[in-house]
């Protein structure tokens, strides 16, 4: 857990080494899409809504490489919700009276004669009050003997006096909406974790749960000081059927587990990962394994004995997190759960070969280009090749065989893939190691380039790799991670970042005086003479909240004393909280921009610094400049800066309505559409006080109907029987306006 002044004092005092640093974020907009007008935050759920789940048989097993949680998106008035009321306290199986009250203290029935001297003092009985904590879910019961919270005076020849005394317990109750089961098979309840592929380092798959202090809309959970510390996130698996069995059935569940990761904040030893399990005839959770915070070590495998005690109907286990909940700090990763009979201590070895990253862009040295520039270029700009690493999970030598599918905007595969045309080109990978493979893309065999009647408008082409056991080599114990999805998209901005900030880079300025101002700067390079119309700044929340400050935007041809060539103060101020984290700022006039290199980006008025998105996954550092003196000097970002980018795009030939044609689309229907990729549950949701009429259509790649529907407000898609692959969503509103949106079905 780390403390802001303390963060202050290191970044000033580090300043006569360098003026530049990596913040860790305060949010993370990428998940702000979840969050309406009306969305309440984690403990507000549990108090409004209890979601039910069908109870899952053994096997359990998730390694995060899809998305399996269960998004708690339920609000009052949806179809289906029943309002029950829960009571906290229970004599027994018996609801205790309304209004009545308990004391922990002793409380007793005095005697006295008629001249009021005493007789005797009798304790009151004892009561076992059954207490329900609903802060929770499930519920936590625990048993007090407490006393009547009253005393009793009896006198000789007078009415018996009872006097209401102190009390612990006060029957109470609160309404709860009860929201059924959907009939997927989720294995987690809750959402609060962050399943992703870039803050893992060196993990067994690509994908990984993470926690930290961020809560599941991408804010921090408390923000009232910047050390406050408390349980933060939370992954509780769905209820799990154990009933019938025993101890000599050894029921184990493993797990693998990191601290930090690629995550800017190590938690320290007062931070911790906890284990909880579910004991569900008490009616309690009860720690079962913890880990203090460390610094970053290879992912550690856990194995524990699922003792008799919680060998039921209805169990659970659940992570948590103990650490700074004012941001993005004391990262933990979690990967690779396995919960089933008839295992030992020692069977935390797998039978799995999966892919352990994601694949670079597709394009040389962006994440996007402008569509229209590729086409002027034709494949310039395409890799010679792509590469990735595979990882062998167990301790024997495996046979793999290696293929990779690209997709044309229809999601029809081009006439050169899969690639090899066949299984039997094979690798071998030793036991427990890694391999990196190279796909000939450009070069060798294939000369692939993305065909230039494909660039009419934007498009985003689909990329699927897949590594397999050979028909020789056995069953995958994870198959999913054998599959994964590269979306390349061209559109109107260039882009190096892949969308997702694991830190923010800033300046730090200690004198405004005399125009010295902090300047962020990155360069890109147009492959024609273009119209730079707008730029589009992911600025990352650390810290003191500076939405709302102005800045000045700013373009170079080059950063030489006469480069500048467009600045101007922003009439939209910095905004956190943006659909994606990315605000598109427009040009007042737009600029021309020549072939070969320009920069863009940004002048701060004040001297904190306005933090900008970092990605780890593409190294652009020397694409990045910073000054301290309003832009008269430039430098290079500090050794100390990890290799990323900033996120910073500039965008082309756009109006200030448009950013992106399916984007534009898409919010004039006012309808979001997620997750996607899809494992089966697909969302659609319109805006709160939006009760217009959608209808929809769901289409094969053959262009055959799968399915049709229409909804007011929002609604849910089955794809679950759906074969993997991709598929065409149309949406059509009242007025005729649609849109169709590619989704991917990935199980």
């Amino acid at each position: 857990m780390k403390k802001l002044f303390l963060a202050i004092f290191l970044m000033s005092s580090f300043g006569a080494f360098a003026q530049d640093y990596l913040t860790v974020p305060s949010s993370n907009p990428s998940l702000f899409y979840r969050q309406t007008a009306k969305s309440q935050d984690k403990v507000e759920q549990y108090k409004s809504f209890i979601y039910l789940f069908d109870t899952l048989s053994l096997p359990f097993k998730d390694d995060f490489s899809r998305d399996k949680m269960r998004k708690l998106n339920a609000k009052e008035g949806d179809a289906g919700l029943q309002d029950t009321v829960f009571y906290y306290l229970y004599l027994g199986n018996v609801v205790s009276d309304t209004g009545a009250r308990y004391s922990e203290l002793r409380t007793n029935t005095y005697r006295f004669n008629a001249d009021s001297s005493a007789i005797d003092t009798t304790p009151n009985p004892q009561i076992a009050v059954t207490f329900n904590d609903y802060s929770v879910y499930p519920n936590e019961s625990v048993i007090r003997q407490v006393y009547p919270a009253y005393n009793i005076y009896d006198t000789v020849g007078k009415p018996v006096d009872t006097i209401a005394s102190a009390f612990t317990y006060e029957q109470d109750s609160v309404i709860r909406y009860i929201v059924p089961s959907d009939g997927k098979e989720y294995l987690w309840q809750n959402d609060f974790v962050l399943i992703n592929d870039g803050f893992a380092f060196h993990p067994p798959s690509y994908g990984v749960a993470t926690f930290d202090g961020l809560d599941r809309f991408g804010r921090a959970y408390d923000i009232s000081s910047t050390n406050t510390y408390g349980v933060a996130d939370v992954l509780t698996s769905a209820p799990i059927d154990l009933s019938g069995l025993t101890l000599a059935d050894s029921v184990f569940l493993s797990f693998q587990y990191q601290p930090q990761g690629l995550g800017r904040d190590a938690p320290e030893p007062n931070d911790s990962l906890v284990l909880d399990f579910y004991d569900v005839s008490q009616k309690k959770w009860k720690t079962v394994w913890g880990a203090r915070g460390s610094g970053r070590i290879p992912f550690e495998k856990e194995i524990l004995l699922v003792d008799s005690a919680f060998l039921e109907k209805g169990f659970q286990f659940r992570f948590k997190n103990k650490g700074n909940l004012s941001g993005a700090y004391d990262n933990w990763n979690i990967d690779y759960i396995y919960l089933n009979k008839q295992r030992s201590r020692f069977d935390i070895v797998f039978d799995d070969v999966a892919i352990l990253s994601n694949y670079p862009s597709m394009l040389k040295d962006y994440s996007s280009i402008p569509y229209w520039q590729y086409a002027a270029i034709a494949g310039a700009t395409v890799r010679d090749t792509i590469s990735n690493f595979f990882g062998n999970n167990t301790t024997n030598t495996k046979t793999v065989y290696f293929r990779y599918f690209v997709s044309d905007p229809s999601g029809t595969y081009y006439p050169q893939f899969p690639f090899p045309s066949n299984t039997s080109t094979t690798t071998t990978l030793p036991g427990l190691g890694t391999q990196r493979r190279n796909y000939p893309l450009k070069n060798g065999p294939l000369n692939f380039e993305y065909p230039i009647t494909d660039m009419d408008t934007a498009h985003t082409f689909l990329t699927t790799f897949v590594a397999q056991f050979s028909n020789s080599g056995g069953q995958d114990f994870f198959p999913e991670n054998d599959t994964l999805f590269h979306e390349q998209r061209f559109d109107h901005y260039l882009a190096y970042d892949d969308g997702s900030a694991e830190a923010g880079y800033g300046v730090n300025i200690t004198d405004t005086t005399f125009g010295k101002r902090g300047v962020v700067a990155q360069r890109f390079t147009s492959f024609i003479q273009d119209t730079l119309t707008a730029v589009s700044i992911y600025f990352l929340q650390q810290g003191v909240d500076l939405e709302g400050s102005t800045f000045n935007l700013c373009v170079w041809s080059d950063l030489n004393q006469n480069g500048l060539i467009y600045k101007k103060p922003m009439k939209d101020v910095v905004s956190y909280f943006d659909k994606n984290g990315f605000r598109t700022y427009h040009l007042d006039d737009s600029v021309i921009v020549e072939v070969g290199d320009f920069y863009i980006g940004i002048e701060q008025n004040t001297f904190r610094s306005l933090n900008v998105g970092y990605d780890f996954s593409n190294d652009r550092k020397n694409s990045m400049f910073y000054s301290l003196d309003g832009g008269v000097t430039f430098s290079t970002p500090s050794g100390a800066i990890q290799p990323g980018t900033m996120m910073l795009r500039p965008y082309f030939r756009i109006n200030k309505n448009q950013v992106t044609v399916e984007e534009n689309e898409l919010k004039a229907l006012d309808v979001m559409v997620y997750p996607n990729p899809t494992s089966g549950g697909l969302s659609l949701r319109m805006s709160e006080g939006n009760s217009s009429l959608m209808n929809y259509q769901v289409y094969d790649i053959q262009g055959r109907l799968i399915l049709q529907n229409q909804f007011i407000q929002q609604h849910e898609i089955d794809l679950s029987d759906q074969n993997n692959g991709v598929y065409l969503l149309r949406l059509m509103d009242q007025e005729g306006q649609s849109t169709t949106k590619r989704i991917i079905v990935s199980h």
